[in-house]
């Protein structure tokens, strides 16, 4: 998710002439150009970090360097995610059953 403040501050001109909304604009524009031109994660079939089967293992890439590598289980969920800086996340999903509202139960 990518926020821009379009606030009223954001008007102010800075000492080159130019509103930060407008510096603010040409570096979103700028990112999102690199983002149009950067090449599709290349996916590996790895084993689950549970000991399933059916995971994918790839790159998360910003910039050209590498943010985080991944480990994504068989319905496309991160199943475990390694920062560049070595710290590692595991993540788990439960089954949650969906129940009706009390009021529409006749």
């Amino acid at each position: 998710m990518l926020i821009l403040d379009a606030s009223g501050s954001m008007w102010a001109q800075l000492p080159e002439g130019r509103s930060r909304i407008e510096v603010a604009r040409d570096v979103l524009d700028d990112f999102l150009r690199a983002r149009q031109r950067a090449a599709p994660a290349r996916r590996t079939a790895v084993p689950c970090p549970d000991g399933g089967t059916g995971c994918e293992a790839f790159q998360t890439t910003a910039f050209g360097r590498v943010i985080a590598d991944v480990v994504a289980d068989d319905k496309g969920r991160p199943r475990s995610v390694r920062l560049s800086g070595g710290r590692e996340f595991r993540l788990s999903y439960g089954d949650f059953g969906i129940m009706p509202p009390p009021w529409s139960v006749r």
